[in-house]
């Protein structure tokens, strides 16, 4: 019926709605904070309901991946500025997609390798993009954003998704590979992931 044509064309819609915002969300920090309120709205509420059709209806598993890659585009250095109020709305995406797998049956394997298939690439970035930063604001958005996503995924699933043992091996923005001299830290864990460490205790406690 109406309802159903109106879902559907809505569903067709949403990402040049997120790329739409996502572009004016470089502005000075008063209009990129009310353009983040306001994605952060979307994302909760027509995100979210999209996302929980993710998988089983294709014209929703295309907008939520269109969608989500839109907004990955937050962590651009453009948007640097901005970060402690753009990162969020991104960390949120990410949150919203996952807890489609988590109203499903646990043993949903294929579902749960679809939820990080969808989620990954957002996760991994933020978690590079802490690499390529060496300014204290930027880090403590990263890190704000990614402790979002823990609390939001879990710390199984994040784990399943950003390897501790393993560093950043290319450059996310110039994707050049860099060359990787330092050993592994003790534990196995590699000298670009222990800043992990205590945002993982933080998000777990």
């Amino acid at each position: 019926g109406g309802d159903a044509a109106s879902a559907a064309i809505a569903t067709k819609l949403l990402p040049l709605t997120a790329s739409t915002l996502v572009e004016v969300s470089d502005g000075d920090a008063g209009v990129a904070e009310a353009v983040c309120a306001e994605l952060g709205r979307w994302v909760r509420s027509c995100f979210a309901i999209v996302a929980a059709s993710v998988p089983s209806d294709t014209a929703a598993t295309k907008s939520a991946g269109d969608c989500t890659e839109a907004l990955i585009r937050l962590m651009h250095h453009r948007f640097r500025h901005n970060w402690e109020v753009n990162l969020p709305v991104l960390a949120g995406a990410i949150v919203a997609v996952a807890e489609r797998h988590g109203r499903e049956a646990v043993e949903d394997e294929e579902g749960t390798t679809f939820t990080i298939q969808m989620v990954g690439p957002g996760v991994k970035g933020l978690v590079r993009l802490r690499s390529d930063v060496n300014d204290g604001a930027s880090r403590h958005a990263i890190e704000n954003a990614v402790s979002i996503v823990i609390a939001g995924i879990g710390m199984e699933a994040f784990l399943g998704i950003v390897s501790l043992e393993e560093g950043d091996g290319v450059s996310k923005q110039s994707g050049k590979r860099k060359k990787q001299k330092q050993p592994a830290a003790v534990g196995g864990i590699h000298p670009d992931r222990t800043w992990l460490l205590p945002v993982l205790k933080s998000a777990s406690a």
